[in-house]
């Protein structure tokens, strides 16, 4: 597989009555994946188009983010169960349960795959054409290092 992609990701705020909120949202080769993927779906013509948004680390069990980038979960978590990630939520509400966009991550050799992405309410919909997005694996890691580390400066600044 021929390397593809550069991914970062951009950390924004989310208003929220009681917390101060980031939102976690993958870029791939510098455009959200959020856009990415309506642009998509807007080509193919399904029924309804995006409605995604980033992350909310907060408020999810994700367990230590540098591991579920990577597809690496606890025995007999949910995440190890379905094979995947979700990389977007509900660009409305932040919930992944809403309105995700999953994908299966894959670690071969020197790159990481993203593949076989699923938006399981329209389970009809095929998204074969989306992707794979292939990353070179020291990029992907350090792209994912250093969002862990922006966001917990940011939360740290929250606490203080």
């Amino acid at each position: 597989m021929n390397i593809n992609a550069i991914l970062s990701f951009v950390i924004s705020y989310r208003d929220h009555p009681d917390l101060t909120l980031w939102v976690v949202t993958p870029a791939v080769n510098n455009i959200s994946l959020a856009t990415l993927v309506t642009e998509f779906e807007s080509e193919e013509q399904f029924d309804l188009i995006g409605g995604y948004g980033g992350l909310l680390p907060q408020l999810n069990n994700f367990g230590p983010l540098d591991r579920y980038y990577l597809g690496e979960f606890e025995v007999g978590s949910y995440y190890q169960k379905y094979g995947g990630i979700d990389l977007l939520g509900c660009g409305h509400c932040g919930e992944v349960g809403c309105w995700p966009l999953k994908c299966q991550v894959k670690i071969k050799g020197n790159s990481v795959v993203w593949h076989n992405f699923l938006q399981p309410h329209r389970r009809d919909r095929s998204y074969s054409s989306f992707g794979p997005f292939v990353f070179e694996l020291a990029q992907y890691k350090e792209a994912v290092r250093k969002m862990c580390a922006d966001l917990k400066k940011r939360l740290i600044a929250d606490i203080s």
